[in-house]
């Protein structure tokens, strides 16, 4: 019972006076200074650079983009993973985990090609 009492009483102090934690905030270090080995290597650079990156609309007029997909809108053959008739409410953050790809990435995860161009049309 006095635990209890004392708990509340702590986080009403703390709810009250937010300042009481303010010097356990002041002396914030970088994670990166914490560190004792080195950054892994970055995961991305394994895969090859797109020549579309910079201009992704390029690549839905190549010859490349033609070949795999032909006249089938991107998203053709992506099907959402889930079990029973039922879809989940929400789908999944990501389709690439610690560089595993789910059974069936979305579009844009599975073609490394196919960027999104923040300045899309209006």
């Amino acid at each position: 019972m006095c635990d209890k009492m004392a708990a509340s009483l702590r986080h009403t102090l703390l709810r009250l006076y937010p300042s009481l934690l303010r010097s356990s905030y002041v002396a914030q270090v970088p994670l990166q200074t914490l560190c004792t080995r080195s950054p892994p290597e970055d995961a991305s650079s394994s895969l090859p650079v797109s020549p579309f990156e910079n201009e992704p609309w390029k690549y839905l007029d190549s010859e490349e983009y033609q070949n795999r997909y032909g006249s089938r809108p991107v998203w053709a053959d992506y099907r959402r993973n889930h079990k029973g008739g039922v879809p989940p409410q929400r789908t999944r953050k990501t389709c690439i985990r610690k560089d595993k790809v789910a059974g069936n990435p979305c579009p844009i995860c599975r073609d490394h090609k196919l960027h999104v161009d923040f300045r899309g049309s209006v």
